[in-house]
């Protein structure tokens, strides 16, 4: 039998995602066009985000974070652009979230802000931070988890791209490729 908490979860998730898409069709024309032509992240962002809400566990209210992780990660694989709306919906998620080790979410996402933020976008930045206070809020609030985090990303970043030859001899990517889709499968995986 299906929890309740199971259902909810599964509603707040699929229900952030999708008006999240809504919404960016509405304002973004070539975010329309995009979702329009590429069927293939349409069912990878959906494949996702089931994927998540059933392997994961926690309270009803973390599909919102779900939800909004898969809705960026959507946006930015389409457009290379992710609209400040598409973190709102984690907020509701994350309000509940009182992290034991403060300091150490902390040191992690000045880091992010300060120094990371020029070799990344913003929008990566602010994802790598909201999936820091999700963690807090799972009992992963040490710094390693979060460096492990960034880790996992950059290995599944290197392996795809190595594969694709998009990796220079400096081991710059020769093309820029969307980060979010590899944070939020590095978070399905930690």
């Amino acid at each position: 039998m299906i929890g309740t908490f199971f259902i909810l979860k599964f509603l707040f998730a699929v229900s952030t995602f999708v008006l999240g898409v809504l919404l960016n069709q509405k304002v973004d024309k070539d975010f329309a066009a995009a979702a329009k032509q590429n069927k293939k992240a349409t069912a990878a962002a959906t494949g996702y985000l089931l994927l998540a809400i059933c392997l994961k566990n926690g309270e009803a209210a973390t599909g919102f974070f779900w939800g909004s992780l898969a809705l960026a990660a959507y946006s930015d694989q389409l457009t290379k652009e992710v609209r400040d709306f598409c973190y709102l919906p984690a907020v509701f998620c994350l309000i509940r979230i009182i992290p034991m080790n403060i300091p150490d979410m902390i040191i992690f996402v000045l880091i992010q802000w300060f120094l990371f933020r020029r070799f990344y976008g913003e929008a990566d930045c602010l994802v790598f931070c909201m999936c820091a206070i999700y963690m807090a809020g799972e009992d992963k609030a040490r710094l390693l988890d979060y460096i492990i985090l960034l880790a996992v990303t950059f290995i599944l970043l290197a392996v795809v791209q190595g594969a694709k030859r998009n990796i220079n001899r400096k081991g710059n990517l020769k093309q820029p490729v969307a980060l979010i889709p590899y944070i939020a499968t590095a978070m399905l995986v930690i």
